[in-house]
């Protein structure tokens, strides 16, 4: 019996030291996987804007094949027939001076936006530039931002561009 009550007083737990050192270690991991996380959404959001870019740059140059000119309106992409966009994006002319900036509201006030892409539910808006030095004979620019590596306006060009 004494033999079992000297065995109970030397077996002890965790001290608060210890447990407190773990969870600093468990805080220190969960906040290096939360930065990594971000980073990589971050990017793929960039390339979902560049690979958007790069269809609406194509379904361009096969008007162009088509019909002689380059879309200049949503119409026009719209009436190209062997090219279509995808499903959930859209193209907007502006005169204004395009920003890095993605809009989440207003995307049906296109002309002088000053947005690059205008998101609303799974449906992506994209400001296009064909007004001076750019014509339906020359080109268009397709803006899409870039939030990874500086964050600065990106332009995919059909044709001359502007």
């Amino acid at each position: 019996m004494l033999n079992n009550i000297k065995t109970l007083q030397n077996d002890r737990g965790f001290t608060i030291v210890e447990l407190l050192i773990v969870i600093v270690i468990i805080a220190i991991l969960a906040a290096i996987t939360i930065v990594a996380y971000t980073n990589i959404s971050t990017r793929a959001a960039d390339s979902a804007y560049s690979a958007d870019a790069n269809s609406i740059q194509k379904v361009a140059e096969v008007y162009y094949t088509e019909n002689g000119s380059y879309p200049i309106s949503a119409a026009n992409f719209a009436a190209a027939s062997t090219a279509k966009l995808p499903a959930n994006i859209i193209v907007a002319p502006t005169t204004g001076t395009v920003t890095n900036a993605v809009a989440t509201t207003s995307c049906g006030t296109v002309g002088t936006q000053t947005w690059a892409v205008c998101t609303s539910g799974s449906t992506k808006t994209y400001s296009i530039k064909v007004n001076a030095p750019c014509s339906a004979t020359v080109g268009i620019n397709i803006y899409y931002p870039q939030t990874v590596a500086g964050g600065a306006l990106q332009t995919a060009k059909a044709g001359a561009g502007c």
